[in-house]
């Protein structure tokens, strides 16, 4: 994860995701907390994708997709304030 923007004890967190075969991705945040905002979007496009996000534990989100995200389609943003 690389960290985008830190402002006022606000993290905002990136990272690139899709290898063109898993529909079901583990992204270690390592923020401390399951109160985390998760969004995915389409890196061409800029589209938001919809997907299954459950906050595996207190440094780790998984994400699922009904279809294999291709390489390097999508971007991860997690937020925590």
């Amino acid at each position: 994860m690389e960290l985008l923007q830190e402002c006022q004890n606000k993290l905002l967190l990136f990272h690139i995701l899709g290898d063109g075969s898993n529909t079901t991705i583990a992204v270690s945040h390592n923020l401390g907390t399951q109160d985390v905002i998760v969004q995915l979007y389409d890196t061409t496009t800029f589209d938001t994708i919809y997907c299954d996000t459950v906050r595996t534990d207190a440094n780790t989100v998984t994400i699922t997709t009904t279809t294999a995200l291709a390489t390097n389609a999508a971007r991860i943003l997690i937020s925590v304030s």
